[in-house]
């Protein structure tokens, strides 16, 4: 009788560093792939097969997400508590910035993605935030979540989307979405796109997520 092969044989890792972990990110730096996990472990690999704990080189945190910027070398790695770590030498070292602060409900950051010159981190509400300084300054952008509705004779903000996932690619910028609770939409492209880039101003996505 033929078997499935176990998670364990379908990964092959170094040690136990795979085995049991919340991985929620992995970005291709120039020479490796790196990966985050919510318990705060980094870890990468040169070849997807035998892979390195570099946790020391970053500090304790809840690591949601993970992008990088070819061009400039700049490895962003986006905690749930609002920090963002920086590496320009593939995660040896790291300086950090405090975006947002954390109120200990809503994770700042669960998304991250970079293109056209620019890093947009997100979290599940759709709101985003702006780097085109290389992840060393961040601007609050635009929340992709809500809409300016006509209701009762008044435009009102109704937070109709909850966002999943956010990557880029083709020039642009592609979030998929879900209803948000009580959101009573019948659409059925849940993805929203923004051409967002820095030669525009720094909140440049703020009306171009459609």
């Amino acid at each position: 009788m033929n078997r499935f092969p176990t998670a364990e044989e379908r990964w092959p890792r170094q040690g136990e560093i795979i085995k049991m972990k919340d991985w929620n990110s992995i970005t291709k730096t120039t020479n490796y792939f790196v990966a985050t996990a919510a318990d705060g472990t980094l870890i990468r690999s040169a070849d997807g097969t035998s892979w390195t704990d570099i946790s020391a080189n970053i500090p304790s945190d809840v690591l949601r997400a993970s992008a990088y910027d070819v061009t400039e070398n700049i490895l962003i790695i986006a905690s749930e508590t609002g920090m963002i770590y920086r590496s320009t030498d593939e995660g040896a070292t790291f300086s950090s910035i405090q975006v947002e602060l954390y109120d200990g409900s809503t994770p700042v950051f669960t998304q991250m993605a970079c293109g056209n010159g620019l890093f947009i981190g997100a979290n599940t509400t759709g709101q985003t935030w702006e780097s085109m300084g290389g992840g060393t300054t961040w601007t609050k952008a635009a929340n992709m979540g809500d809409f300016l509705m006509d209701i009762n004779s008044g435009l009102q903000v109704v937070h109709r989307y909850n966002l999943k996932k956010l990557t880029f690619g083709g020039g642009k910028f592609v979030a998929s979405v879900q209803d948000a609770t009580g959101d009573e939409s019948t659409v059925a492209n849940k993805c929203l796109i923004s051409n967002a880039n820095a030669a525009q101003s720094q909140t440049s996505s703020s009306y171009s997520w459609t």
